[in-house]
């Protein structure tokens, strides 16, 4: 078979150019001997800490209440009337007795005269019958006088006795009105709130005057049922109020479960060389402790594991190299910065502290900071003291002041 010029000529253009390739492709492979060898990144560094296992933990509870006077009463009157006079204002100081808000007592004035008007009547017409009563009694004992007129005049004078002693309580009334038409402060204390102004019409027991009583107040507290006998059994308490740490006493345990909020109002005692102002927002720290075995770790130590779990990576040493090895574990309790976990990991197990993001299991690492270990704790771990290059203990100084930590 022959082949035409054209193929034949193809042919001999791609054999040439597989000629050239395999011959550059074995001068590259000759001139460049460093091809084979695979180049090693150094161990990465990394911020280390030792476990310490602790038998227990507390759990921080916050119980949120409010600086109330010791009284604090509504003000307002016994009858209905219209305002004609307030003798306060919001802020001042008054004393126990002091006029504070008047009703308008015409009408009571009036109706007072009319009453004064008729005992006088009564009063005149019973003088006379009395001296009608003493002449019958003399022309009986003449004989000129019948027992009739007798017994009449006493009947009249009876009746008109009667009736100035109605007169008499009618204007104790009206009096007795017009002293509630005055409110006067039960006790002293300032005017907090004023409810009405001139020439409203109040009627019985509508507010006009919040007045808190001078006396020392005192902080309540709502406490969930379930702590109360723990802190009960307490006798030392500190509340936050405006950023400030106070101590408090206890004044009673409490007695009532609120039907609305379902906790207990416990009443504490404020301290007396101190300022404070009804409604103040305040806050009773409360540590819970609970025994179960565990370790403290910082937040940032955590990474996400499988189905609800978390892992922590943990320093081995294979062959004489520090490497990584993910350990699952499980979050007891965690609070701002730290965390309670147990799983599985034992006492002494050094732990990379952060940078979890730059970590994968199996890889080589350095320590850069001498491993550091966790004292016994009562309430928070103080930190996870680690040193690294670019940032030198910043774990201790976002710690509690609760716990110390040591190397």
């Amino acid at each position: 078979m022959k082949l035409s010029p054209s193929i034949a000529l193809i042919l001999l253009n791609a054999l040439l150019l597989s000629a050239c390739s395999d011959s550059e492709m074995t001068e590259s492979t000759q001139s460049d001997p460093t091809t084979d060898h695979t180049i090693k990144n150094p161990p990465m560094a990394v911020s280390v800490s030792s476990l310490h296992q602790e038998h227990g933990y507390d759990v921080s509870h916050r119980f949120i209440g409010l600086v109330t006077a010791k009284q604090q009463a509504n003000l307002g009157f016994e009858r209905s009337g219209k305002i004609t006079r307030i003798l306060v204002q919001v802020g001042d100081k008054v004393q126990q007795g002091q006029t504070l808000i008047e009703l308008d007592t015409d009408m009571l004035q009036s109706r007072q005269k009319q009453i004064q008007a008729q005992q006088n009547k009564i009063k005149a017409e019973l003088a006379l019958a009395k001296k009608k009563l003493d002449r019958q009694n003399y022309l009986k004992t003449k004989g000129f006088s019948a027992d009739a007129n007798i017994d009449e005049l006493t009947s009249q004078i009876a009746v008109l006795t009667a009736n100035t002693n109605e007169l008499n309580e009618t204007l104790r009334s009206n009096l007795l009105e017009q002293e509630k038409s005055i409110l006067i402060a039960p006790y002293s204390g300032v005017v907090s709130t004023r409810f009405i102004s001139l020439g409203d019409i109040v009627n019985v027991g509508t507010p006009t005057l919040t007045l808190l009583s001078n006396e020392k107040p005192e902080l309540h507290i709502g406490i969930p049922t379930k702590y109360v006998a723990q802190l009960t059994a307490k006798g030392q308490f500190e509340a936050e109020i405006d950023n400030r740490i106070y101590p408090i006493q206890r004044i009673d345990s409490g007695t009532q479960v609120d039907n609305q909020s379902r906790t207990v109002t416990l009443r504490f005692a404020l301290p007396e060389n101190e300022s404070w102002i009804n409604g103040q927002l305040a806050y009773l720290n409360f540590q819970e402790p609970r025994k179960e075995n565990g370790f403290w770790v910082p937040l940032s130590s955590l990474t996400n594991g499988m189905r609800g779990t978390w892992n922590i990576y943990v320093i081995t040493d294979q062959d004489d190299q520090l490497t990584t090895e993910r350990r699952s574990v499980e979050l007891i309790y965690a609070n701002s910065h730290y965390a309670y976990i147990r799983g599985a990991i034992s006492n002494n197990d050094e732990f990379v502290t952060k940078g979890l993001h730059r970590i994968v299991p199996g890889q080589q690492v350095t320590i850069v900071s001498d491993p550091m270990h966790f004292k016994t704790a009562t309430l928070t771990p103080k930190a996870v003291e680690s040193r690294s290059a670019n940032a030198p203990d910043d774990y201790a100084q976002t710690a509690p002041k609760t716990l110390e930590a040591s190397k």
